[in-house]
């Protein structure tokens, strides 16, 4: 298995390996239940998506495929935001 993604909390990676899981891939979370165990303190980098080590391009692939999505969403509801405030 292969550290794909480091996520910054349990659910970012259950959604990053559940997208994963939906392309037919492999992936797990490995230390989300850290988080529980720290309590307050930040758990950054303990809770990561792995992917078994052959099908890790094409996992990389869907993931920059996702986050690119994401961010033209992000993009468009800032645009969309800002022509709502000149009215």
């Amino acid at each position: 298995m292969k550290q794909l993604y480091v996520a910054l909390n349990s659910t970012e990676a259950h959604i990053i390996s559940h997208l994963l899981q939906n392309d037919g891939i492999d992936a797990r979370v490995q230390g989300d239940y850290l988080q529980g165990a720290v309590g307050g303190l930040p758990t950054t980098g303990h809770i990561r998506v792995v992917v078994p080590d052959e099908d890790y391009e094409r996992a990389q692939h869907v993931l920059k495929e996702f986050q690119e999505a994401n961010m033209r969403v992000a993009v468009e509801d800032v645009h969309e935001s800002e022509h709502e405030d000149n009215y």
